[in-house]
């Protein structure tokens, strides 16, 4: 038996929708409510503000999609299985929520003041996947670990952005991205 879909997860997913689609900037409360078939009363005794909205949204995914990419630190795998596997979850990730990651994209780049990428590395989950990352390199032996994580996170915006943007043979290229990491680090 399905669970019935909450009226705030409605709200939410009518703004995803929305936002993703047309922009923050050019979503009205009024296209949201109407999306999600509520009254702007109960958009308002859920959510202050579109704003409040985006950042919950925002925050909600940013925690999902970052425990999601951390994969036990394990030792009989390996950390090159282990970095394998973060890559195939990224591509799931990006084929499963495209919204969250197009949304995330546009406000990272072009309104960065509206939701603070800096703030959101602040996040415990952030933290967690980036000793993850660490300990990745760690065990890679690489000669600064501090600066293949750096690379390796760059590298992985890089797949997400081409993804998105290149929309002929998208799974092929980030297949050919995934097999160019693992020889570099091989």
């Amino acid at each position: 038996m399905q669970k019935k879909k909450s009226r705030k997860q409605s709200i939410q997913e009518a703004a995803l929708s929305l936002f993703a689609n047309q922009g923050f900037h050019a979503t009205t409360i009024d296209n949201i409510t109407e999306a999600a078939g509520v009254s702007k009363g109960l958009f308002y005794f859920h959510f202050e503000n579109k704003e409040q909205l985006l950042e919950v949204l925002m925050n909600n995914w940013l925690d999902h999609f970052w425990e999601d990419l951390f994969h036990e630190r394990n030792e009989e795998k390996g950390a090159f299985a282990c970095m394998g596997l973060t890559i195939d979850t990224l591509l799931l990730s990006i084929q499963k929520e495209e919204q969250y990651f197009r949304l995330f994209l546009s406000l990272s780049l072009i309104n960065p003041r509206l939701f603070s990428l800096e703030e959101a590395h602040k996040k415990a989950s952030y933290a967690h996947l980036n000793d993850y990352f660490y300990w990745l390199f760690e065990r890679l032996g690489v000669s600064d670990v501090a600066a293949e994580v750096t690379v390796f996170k760059n590298i992985l915006f890089g797949m997400e952005m081409n993804f998105l943007v290149n929309a002929e043979e998208r799974e092929l290229n980030f297949e050919n991205a995934k097999r160019a990491v693992l020889r570099r680090y091989g």
